[in-house]
């Protein structure tokens, strides 16, 4: 199970209401976390994608707690744009929507 990961799911998403913070307990509870773990061997490579094909915006939760400040600014060096929405959870359009909205200004 995930708790490994997510160990206090209520601060991860601590700006979801309870109903959803209960779909995300469910959601996390049938997700199989060794397909992250499947990644293992690939660790110490470099799995960031090497330019955008398309103009991209990549939005993260700040922190994020899949891609790291360095990841950030490589994605940045590489032609992404690379937007935080600070103090969100992983599910950034849900742990804040006004945030996730904001990030978006200028973009679409």
């Amino acid at each position: 199970m995930a708790a490994g990961i997510f160990p206090d799911l209520s601060a991860e998403v601590r700006r979801t209401a309870e109903p959803a913070v209960d779909l995300e307990l469910e959601t996390l509870a049938a997700w199989d976390e060794n397909t992250a773990f499947g990644l293992a061997p690939a660790f110490g490579a470099d799995l960031l994608p090497p330019a955008p094909v398309v103009p991209s915006l990549v939005q993260l939760a700040g922190p994020s707690v899949m891609i790291s400040p360095v990841n950030a600014a490589e994605l940045e060096r590489r032609g992404f744009h690379v937007r935080t929405v600070a103090g969100a959870g992983h599910t950034i359009h849900r742990d804040d929507f006004d945030g996730f909205m904001a990030s978006l200004d200028g973009w679409i």
